[in-house]
């Protein structure tokens, strides 16, 4: 039989280690949302916007914003389950339950107050994003296509350190998602699906857009194409353009 004071010290350190778990799992969700947001905001709002009208992009469709949210949710959801499992570890017939329970209460539902703020502020940015129609999609890529069709040629290049002229890692990175999404487009049947292209399109853009930003040293990376020699900054539009041409060639 555990006695009253074994009961309240198990009560105090799985109190504590609740606490702990929150403390842990809800910033970590928010910065991870954070993240997602400036990928799929921010970062491809600069990789494009030397090619795309932004005012008219569709850089966040319907189920970005959906998926943003229902992580929140994930979390609370998690939170709570390990709520209910908590309470289990504690007789209910004990002195102690009662104290115990009011305890893990309160753990819980000061997170829950943190995080409906922050679900209310990533709905209040996400409100202020346009939200287009699959329609719209559709007809916007349809005519973008056709304006770089004639001007898009796949151009093979290699990232380098300026200094000692010796591969950039991330040349590694960016070379591989260029052979996964040539395998994607001639894998996929995608020839007429305008909305497939585009939301196949837009993972490219973020995760080059997420790829360049996190080059370190970047002023010192050079880049050699099939014919001549251009600066990172320019990196951006050649994708955008090897993008088009894999498109046309699938």
């Amino acid at each position: 039989m555990i006695s009253n004071k074994d009961l309240i010290e198990l009560a105090i350190m799985l109190v504590a280690i609740y606490i702990l778990a929150l403390l842990v799992i809800f910033p970590l969700m928010h910065w991870a949302i954070s993240i997602e947001l400036k990928v799929k905001y921010k970062l491809v709002g600069t990789f494009i916007s030397s090619k795309f009208d932004l005012d008219n992009f569709p850089i966040i469709l319907k189920g970005d914003k959906e998926k943003l949210i229902t992580f929140y949710f994930w979390t609370i959801l998690l939170s709570i389950i390990a709520y209910v499992g908590f309470l289990f570890f504690i007789p209910s017939d004990s002195s102690v339950f009662k104290f115990y329970i009011i305890a893990m209460s309160i753990s819980l539902l000061l997170p829950l107050i943190f995080i409906s703020f922050f679900i209310y502020r990533v709905n209040k940015k996400l409100k202020l994003l346009k939200l287009y129609s699959k329609k719209y999609i559709i007809e916007y890529f349809k005519n973008e296509i056709k304006k770089h069709e004639t001007t898009s040629e796949y151009k093979n290049f290699t990232l380098y350190y300026e200094a000692n002229e010796k591969f950039s890692f991330h040349n590694w990175r960016i070379q591989f998602q260029q052979r996964r999404f040539q395998k994607k487009l001639k894998a996929s049947k995608l020839k007429n699906d305008y909305y497939k292209q585009f939301k196949l399109f837009l993972k490219y853009l973020r995760i080059n857009a997420y790829f360049i930003s996190q080059t370190k040293q970047i002023d010192l990376i050079k880049i050699k194409t099939d014919n001549q020699e251009i600066s990172i900054k320019d990196l951006k539009s050649l994708l955008v353009e090897n993008f088009i041409a894999m498109l046309e060639n699938s």
